[in-house]
């Protein structure tokens, strides 16, 4: 596997068009059978939410791994996580860390996708991306396994996945507009704040016990407290509060479904979206 450009040369990247079929081109060749060989598994972001979470699932579908490599930021490293009644030891993510590794998944912001997963793929791995990091580069393809699973085929060593409402919505409106044609979609979502991480979990279970006992709720992940409230967003996930907009850098991130049309599915329809944010921790 070459090794992914910069992404700065990505970006810059002119002319570009996808060498993938038409997505509704239906082809009668059998699909390559699955490589049979046991293979290593990296797990980056391993000690939070949605990491903990993809190892769960590695391991409850049998996943061939003959290795799964967990993986976090320093101040993680050398710690244990508990998955599946199995204690597993963290190591930390760097570079050399990617060394025999067949597939990373990526769930550790943004900033760490950006550093290390062309680091990863340079190294031989396949990266598939949990953050909104690589989601509107024009040479990753964005992948939506029911929808677009064709796009897969021309990465050059990562692929990016929308977050968990686009996921499950986009196959329906696949449905509806090859069959009667959609031309307006408004999305209301309605977010857990699991979905903002580990700390937003905490900062909500701190609100309410705050509130029981009378003390003033502090708020430091979302600009307003979360406890018994909801906090509405637009399209880049800025908290919307009395008709002004708070900016808060640990909520942006470009709403997946705009995200999709411009990467050129559904690129024909209007989308209106909008996130809530809510008390539910799920």
């Amino acid at each position: 596997m070459p090794p992914l450009a910069s992404r700065a040369g990505l970006r810059s990247a002119a002319g570009y068009t996808r060498p993938c079929p038409g997505r509704h081109q239906v082809t009668t060749e059998p699909r390559p059978s699955m490589n049979q060989r046991a293979l290593t598994v990296a797990v980056v972001g391993a000690t939070g939410v949605v990491g903990r979470t993809m190892t769960q699932v590695l391991l409850e579908r049998d996943f061939p791994a003959s290795e799964i490599r967990l993986l976090a930021s320093g101040r993680s490293a050398g710690r244990t996580v508990s998955v599946d009644g199995r204690t597993w030891q963290v190591g930390e993510a760097t570079p050399e860390a990617f060394d025999g590794v067949d597939i990373a998944l990526f769930s550790a912001g943004g900033d760490v996708s950006l550093e290390l997963a062309p680091e990863a793929a340079a190294r031989g791995a396949t990266v598939i991306d949990n953050s909104s990091a690589w989601r509107m580069d024009p040479a990753v393809p964005l992948v939506v396994s029911q929808v677009n699973p064709d796009d897969m085929a021309w990465h050059e060593g990562i692929i990016a996945n929308p977050n968990c409402s686009t996921m499950q919505l986009v196959p329906v409106l696949m449905a509806l507009r090859d069959t009667v044609g959609l031309e307006r979609v408004v999305v209301d979502t309605y977010q857990s704040v699991s979905g903002t991480g580990a700390d937003a979990i905490a900062e909500l279970e701190a609100q309410i016990r705050a509130h029981a006992a009378g003390e003033p709720k502090v708020s430091a992940v979302y600009p307003h407290p979360i406890a018994f409230n909801a906090l509405p967003a637009d399209e880049k996930r800025m908290v919307l509060i009395g008709g002004t907009f708070d900016a808060n850098p640990t909520l942006l991130e470009p709403c997946c479904l705009t995200d999709l049309s411009n990467q050129g599915l559904f690129h024909e329809i209007q989308i209106h979206p909008l996130e809530v944010f809510h008390t539910i921790r799920s």
